[in-house]
């Protein structure tokens, strides 16, 4: 029994090796996750405005991803005081 359990274990560790770990893209609605946890839980603004970015430029995004997204990323510009960025990302929310 310790065999075939040993042998099998080895089986899918190999077959796991050959065909790698496969990776699945985040959907927008947990790139909005990943990115408030950035902003709020850790307090790195850079990686949520990064992460905001990323569903604004997703072309499949829903608009209220991308409306949330643009609001979120506008206010990570207020939080670092950068009034410029900040005023060019709520006026594309606005449009």
């Amino acid at each position: 029994m310790k065999t075939l359990k040993r042998l099998t274990t080895g089986l899918l560790l190999a077959a796991m090796a050959i065909t790698g770990n496969p990776t699945f893209a985040a959907t927008t609605g947990e790139l909005l996750q990943q990115g408030l946890y950035a902003e709020e839980v850790e307090g790195n603004i850079d990686s949520a405005i990064k992460t905001y970015d990323q569903v604004v430029k997703d072309g499949s995004a829903p608009p209220n991803h991308v409306a949330q997204a643009l609001y979120r990323e506008g206010m990570c510009y207020m939080k670092i005081k950068d009034e410029a960025a900040a005023r060019v990302v709520l006026e594309q929310l606005v449009t």
